[in-house]
């Protein structure tokens, strides 16, 4: 091969890895990077269940977290349900029953959502016709830690 086209595949080669470094790097469009990982922000999700069907106390599992976290209940925009909204009084350090403050908040989140419009608490990680193998492994730990931080 010639020196010049090993030459010319060299260089697009470093410039096409430099390209997706950039682009993966890059954070999603309108997201500032700020508060992400703040204790004291809020976190909020919609409740297709009526305000009136709650009381003032916190339901569910936030409840369980206690004088942990602080909870806000109000009207969602439009008529389209109950906006739950909790975030964690302390500094977000330590531990709540085994698991990172803002891992916990955001899995009691998940799961009083599902309490309140379901009945029960989904399990994604119990598949009955499924046999535990080497291969499934890395899904089966995924799936495992999918209701704490962050997205799966």
């Amino acid at each position: 091969m010639d020196t010049r086209i090993k030459g010319a595949a060299a260089v697009a080669t470093a410039a096409g890895v430099g390209f997706l470094r950039k682009v993966l790097d890059k954070p999603p469009s309108g997201w500032s990077g700020q508060g992400h990982g703040d204790p004291q922000r809020w976190r909020a999700g919609t409740v297709n269940v009526g305000i009136d069907k709650l009381s003032e106390d916190p339901p569910g599992p936030l409840a369980a977290l206690g004088d942990a976290i602080e909870v806000r209940i109000s009207p969602a925009p439009a008529d389209k349900g109950t906006e739950l909204a909790a975030r964690l009084t302390g500094d977000g350090r330590g531990r709540i029953d085994g698991e990172e403050p803002l891992e916990a908040l955001r899995r009691a989140l998940r799961e009083t959502k599902q309490l309140l419009e379901v009945g029960w608490v989904l399990s994604p990680d119990e598949n009955t016709t499924t046999k535990p193998t080497p291969l499934n492994a890395p899904l089966r730990s995924a799936t495992s830690h999918a209701r704490g931080e962050g997205r799966l």
